[in-house]
């Protein structure tokens, strides 16, 4: 629906009808993908991860042209503010829109945490012609200082050394490729994950309370015959090695206090290499 509105706006206002096409395409597509879920899920399912990601894909490069060839400038909106600018870089480079399917897709985590950091290196290879587009807003070079700044004090003190290793005086456009690589990474893919872990995390467990209380239940309802004790054993032990198999990611998880660390540490991180890069 925001698609739709915005190639409204893009041919009733701009008289781009090219990126209006653009647009309208992704809608279609979007909603032939709901007619094959609907009325053909025996296909749609086996290829639903591929489909998911492609699509989101195909999102993200859609928004990136729609920003880039728009009739105005986004950066524009910003008005010399750090957050707002780091708001609209998210938006220009679809980091914003793939965080956002990607939390409401339901893909597994054991997908995700590959396919989104694939996804990633997209808006990172467009970060350049995004940066152009952006040092040509009214006083944006001031607010991506800042900003710069800003996410340089937020990032130096989990990884010290590895933070003075990577300051250094970066020219505007250096600046604005680490903050778009990093926005690339942390916003379109590391924290999407993590509320993807911990919303599969509560999906499982309310699992295994319906399992075991389904088990208790025929197992007083039957008396226990030898085979049922043996069909019992046999689920006992599928539940074990489930249990088992989600144990990687599921501890960090668990632990409430673990997984902000590991995002404090993985955004610090990311943030030192992608200043690195440009050094």
């Amino acid at each position: 629906m925001l698609l739709l509105l915005l190639a409204l706006r893009t041919v009733a206002v701009e008289r781009l009808y090219g990126l209006a096409a653009m647009a309208a395409l992704h809608s279609l597509v979007l909603e032939a993908l709901a007619l094959l879920a609907s009325r053909c899920p025996a296909r749609y399912v086996p290829q639903r991860r591929w489909i998911i990601t492609l699509a989101i894909a195909h999102l993200s490069a859609t928004i990136h042209l729609l920003s880039m060839r728009g009739g105005m400038n986004i950066f524009a909106l910003a008005s010399s503010s750090p957050i707002h600018l780091l708001f609209w870089m998210c938006i220009g480079n679809g980091a914003f829109y793939t965080a956002l399917y990607a939390v409401h897709s339901q893909l597994s985590v054991s997908w995700s945490w590959r396919a989104l950091p694939a996804l990633a290196v997209l808006p990172m290879l467009r970060g350049g012609a995004l940066c152009v587009l952006l040092l040509r807003a009214p006083g944006a070079e001031l607010a991506l200082r800042r900003l710069f700044h800003l996410l340089e004090l937020l990032h130096c003190i989990p990884i010290l050394p590895l933070a003075q290793l990577s300051a250094s005086n970066l020219p505007p456009a250096s600046q604005c490729r680490a903050i778009n690589a990093w926005a690339a990474l942390m916003i379109g893919a590391a924290v999407p994950l993590a509320i993807q872990a911990v919303w599969e995390l509560a999906r499982w467990r309310a699992f295994q309370q319906q399992r075991a209380a389904a088990a208790a239940a025929a197992a007083a309802a039957r008396a226990g015959t030898s085979a049922e004790h043996r069909a019992g054993a046999v689920g006992a032990t599928a539940e074990d090695e489930q249990q088992e198999g989600a144990e990687f990611w599921h501890a960090p998880v668990s632990a409430g206090h673990r997984l902000p660390v590991i995002l404090v540490l993985c955004s610090s991180l990311v943030w030192c290499l992608a200043v690195l890069a440009e050094g």
